[in-house]
This record gives structure tokens, C-alpha cells and sequence, in this order.
């Protein structure tokens, strides 16, 4: 059980250490400035690292991004935090869509976060 603990303060202080320090809560970032986003934090998905096509029609998805604090209640899923996950300096990017969300990138971030206790965190939230 010890060794369980040291790896979620591990964990925890890699995701502090790592924070995307260039945006603050509440800040507003157009579609293109999300494509760049994207590339430039070379977020990932089942294929590999997202290509330029792929991070044009997520970051589209929405007129613009608005960086929330996000209760992880919202979501259903856990993923061992002791899982290895390349983007987990960036942001979730995440659709607001009525009262529900669509995760579009960060399902194992969210549930990395919620395996660790986390209530909250900051996400990219786009609306319909």
C-alpha cells in the first residue's frame, strides 16, 4: 500500500511540475491558436502523436476555448495513475454540448486525475 501512495505523490508532483504555465484560468484561445495548442504539446490519441489534420478538426469543433476548472464528477472513468502518458502536461480539450461533455483529448489524463483524488482541474471547454 506504501508503494501505491509513492507513486500518486510521484505522480501528483510530476502533473504540478509540468503544468502548462502559458495559460491562466479563464483565458480565451481562438480555433487556430488551439490547433497550435495541440501540435505544439504534441497531444496524442490511440494512432500516435495528432497530425495537423486531426488537431484542425478538434480544435474547429468550437468557435473559441475557454480555459475552465471542471468538476472531474462529470466523468465516469478511472485510469491507473501509475499509467505512462505523454501528454500529461496539457490541458484536457473538452465539449461543452447541453449539460454533458465530450471529451475530445485527455480521457486518460481525466482519469488519472480522478485516481489520484483530484476534484477539479483545468480543461479546454468548447461549446456547440
Amino acid at each position: 500500500m506504501e508503494l501505491r501512495k509513492f507513486i500518486k505523490t510521484t505522480i501528483r508532483e510530476y502533473l504540478n511540475e509540468n503544468k502548462n504555465t502559458n495559460y491562466n484560468l479563464g483565458d480565451v484561445i481562438s480555433g487556430r491558436e488551439m490547433v497550435d495548442y495541440i501540435l505544439n504539446n504534441n497531444l496524442r490519441d490511440v494512432g500516435g502523436k495528432i497530425d495537423y489534420n486531426e488537431a484542425k478538426e478538434m480544435a474547429y469543433a468550437s468557435d473559441k476555448w475557454t480555459l475552465e476548472m471542471v468538476s472531474l464528477d462529470n466523468f465516469d472513468w478511472f485510469v491507473d495513475s501509475t499509467y505512462k502518458n505523454k501528454s500529461a502536461k496539457a490541458f484536457p480539450i473538452i465539449l461543452k454540448v447541453n449539460d454533458k461533455y465530450e471529451v475530445l483529448d485527455g480521457k486518460h489524463r481525466i482519469g488519472m486525475y480522478k485516481d489520484l483524488g483530484i476534484k477539479y482541474h483545468l480543461m479546454w471547454v468548447g461549446e456547440l
